[in-house]
């Protein structure tokens, strides 16, 4: 009996090692990741309160825009057929295209114009 309740104190200290070692690796290790993660829920929670730069083509046309009010805004794309191209914003989703590529910018968080 005594033997078992020493196997299962083993294999109960063993667990929590792992549960130690697995909540330090997201602590210190993958902490910015985990943060800028499109599937964070402030990530989300963000991103409908924050309204986001717009794009424009070349000739000065608008391509994307942010439309409604805070705390619900929402993206307009203009152009369908660009779609490949611009990408998608969406909360199921997530990211694409330049959306995903100047997603700093349109927040504006970048570092200053990207062009």
């Amino acid at each position: 009996m005594e033997r078992a309740v020493q196997h299962m104190a083993g294999f109960l200290a063993a667990g929590f090692l792992v549960v130690a070692a697995v909540l330090g690796l997201w602590q210190a290790v993958l902490a910015g990741e985990l943060r800028s993660s499109p599937l964070n829920p402030r990530q989300i929670d963000w991103a409908r309160e924050v309204q986001l730069g717009q794009m424009f083509d070349r000739q000065g046309r608008l391509l994307v825009g942010t439309a409604g009010r805070s705390p619900q805004f929402h993206r307009v794309y203009r152009e369908p057929s660009l779609a490949p191209v611009v990408g998608y914003r969406s909360l199921r989703l997530g990211l694409s295209g330049l959306e995903l590529t100047y997603a700093d910018y349109l927040r504006g968080d970048g570092p200053g114009d990207p062009i």
